[in-house]
């Protein structure tokens, strides 16, 4: 029994053209999307990198060349201005418990500052305009301002570990029996 082919062999030859034509679109277009999503990623983890960049923060006086470096750098990406309020906060006052007052971290330009440093390529420090009356204000001795993020860590470490595990005294090795 001889069943009619739906299509003549002309129409066959013609779909198979067509059906070629889009194969060929396709492999052309999976090729550029491929390139496509290999340039996305190079972008991303160059991106990655430049907001991993440590930058420095520097106290500057207007008046003369003084200036304070704050002891850790900022990576780019967790710089704004709570942040840097925070960590200039920490460091040691010459008047315990009497908080900073740097007049520049209220003005616009601050803000342009911190948007400046964070949307470049290039590692350059934040410089925080002061003047020499507001970089005395903080207690820069050896012993005063030698906290660093590792001790600081530490301490808050020790912190939560005591106070989920409460420290209990052996019996055993407590003097205070003797």
């Amino acid at each position: 029994m001889n069943v009619p082919l739906p299509l003549s062999p002309d129409d066959m030859q013609t779909f198979g053209f067509y059906a070629d034509v889009i194969g060929i679109f396709g492999a052309a277009f999976a090729l550029l999307a491929w390139v496509w999503a290999l340039r996305n990623m190079w972008r991303a983890k160059k991106e990655k990198r430049r907001l991993g960049q440590r930058i420095p923060v520097v106290l500057k006086s207007r008046d003369s060349k003084r200036s304070l470096e704050l002891p850790v750098h900022f990576r780019r990406e967790e710089l704004n201005r709570q942040e840097l309020m925070g960590r200039i906060g920490m460091i040691p006052m010459k008047e315990k418990g009497k908080r900073f007052e740097i007049r520049y971290t209220h003005e616009p330009d601050f803000l342009e500052a911190i948007n400046r440093v964070k949307e470049s390529s290039v590692v350059e420090p934040l410089v925080i305009v002061c003047s020499d009356k507001e970089i005395d204000q903080f207690d820069v001795s050896s012993s005063a301002a030698s906290f660093t993020p590792e001790k600081t860590f530490i301490t808050i470490f020790a912190f939560f570990l005591h106070k989920m595990f409460p420290f209990k005294k052996n019996p055993q090795h407590d003097d205070s029996r003797k």
